[in-house]
């Protein structure tokens, strides 16, 4: 059952987000309580943030995860 009233619960201890220093969070973007944005992170516009992400890294999309990079097929050398 739900609670009737937000935070009417006094045994459960209620903690923010944290946002470190030099974080970037885009437009929109929505980070849950108790999740911490590391130092340097970049998080995308309209992503959702659910964990922790460490420090230094891009964080896009629902759940926000690092971005899949290219896979790059690798080359043979000769043309053709």
């Amino acid at each position: 059952m739900n609670d009737k009233y937000v935070a009417s619960r006094t045994d459960v201890p209620l903690r923010g987000p944290a946002v470190r220093r030099g974080a970037s969070v885009g437009a929109n973007a929505a980070v849950l309580a108790s999740v911490e944005v590391g130092e340097g992170e970049v998080v995308g516009a309209g992503a959702v943030v659910t964990r922790d992400v460490p420090s230094g890294i891009t964080a896009v999309g629902n759940p926000a995860r690092p971005p899949v990079r290219e896979r790059r097929v690798p080359s043979t050398g000769g043309a053709g």
